[in-house]
């Protein structure tokens, strides 16, 4: 009587063998795969550095390739002479700027950097035992700096406690996105996600508006309390920063004490004063010569 086989057996083989696999030198070997740019935001035509970096234990190393999009524009090989390779990237991308004296099986390094290069990088790590492979992404920023300050603006030229402030900062154009933010005597009082336009040089425009009811502790840093000082803050991380300014008139002045002084610079009396002093005067000699 034949016996048929057991239908856990084939799936028991395959959980064996992956076991056995897994316990292999080098089939778990590859990790702590990053990858990041150097600096963060390359401002558009300097140089910058691509890096991959990976720890392999005890494997060794087949390749590395490090793409633009799904277009692989630079590969290391271990087993071939040369190591390294270029490519060129596809019609409409500048010529690859890859410096392949400063490239090695860890980084790639880009001479100058156009905008057109912005988007995502991805790096792909493969060893030389059993081919594992990783992947890892990041995002080139090709950041081009603004022509100056952003403007800043409000809807009247003057202002009192109890009004609404509105007013308008505008960065001039640039990559990425400026980030805004207004202040009044140092403190921040308006922040938040700007309106951003599309410039036709390919750059972007933000703007940010403040609606803000004012108060007299917003007075409060100017002398006499007589102007409101406001800021708009311009910002891009690792790349520019810059501020405009803009001192807005109290429209209802504040009161100030009457000091009435001589031309000289003395003390005027009132006129019941220069009577009560011009009596002390005629008084004090009769008193001295009493006490003598």
């Amino acid at each position: 009587m034949s016996q048929q086989a057991s239908p856990a057996g084939p799936l028991l083989q395959t959980l064996v063998s992956l076991l056995l696999l897994t316990g292999l030198p080098g089939a778990v070997s590859l990790k702590n795969v990053r990858m990041r740019v150097v600096p963060a935001a390359v401002e558009a035509g300097r140089p910058a550095t691509v890096l991959c970096e990976y720890d392999l234990e005890n494997s060794g190393l087949y390749s590395v390739k490090f793409y633009r999009g799904t277009h692989e524009f630079y590969r290391y090989s271990a087993a071939d002479e040369p190591h390294t390779k270029v490519f060129p990237f596809p019609q409409g991308l500048p010529s690859s700027p890859v410096n392949l004296q400063r490239s090695n099986q860890t980084q790639v390094y880009l001479g100058e950097v156009s905008p057109s290069l912005a988007g995502n990088l991805s790096c792909e790590v493969t060893t030389d035992d059993n081919f594992v492979t990783r992947m890892v992404y990041t995002n080139l920023i090709v950041a081009v700096k603004p022509e100056g300050p952003p403007s800043l603006s409000a809807t009247k030229a003057a202002y009192d406690p109890g009004e609404v402030l509105y007013a308008t900062c505008r960065a001039k154009p640039s990559q990425p996105a400026a980030d805004l933010s207004f202040y009044i005597n140092d403190k921040e009082v308006g922040h938040g996600i700007p309106e951003v336009l599309n410039t036709s040089q390919g750059l972007l425009q933000a703007r940010l508006d403040l609606h803000l009811r004012l108060t007299e502790e917003h007075f409060a840093g100017s002398r006499d309390h007589d102007s409101l000082p406001l800021r708009c803050h311009a910002e891009v991380p690792h790349l520019f920063i810059h501020n405009q300014y803009l001192r807005l008139p109290r429209r209802t002045k504040q009161p100030i004490p009457a000091r009435v002084t001589q031309p000289n610079g003395g003390v005027r009396l009132p006129a019941s004063g220069g009577v009560l002093l011009l009596a002390l005067l005629g008084v004090l000699p009769g008193l001295t010569a009493t006490m003598r």
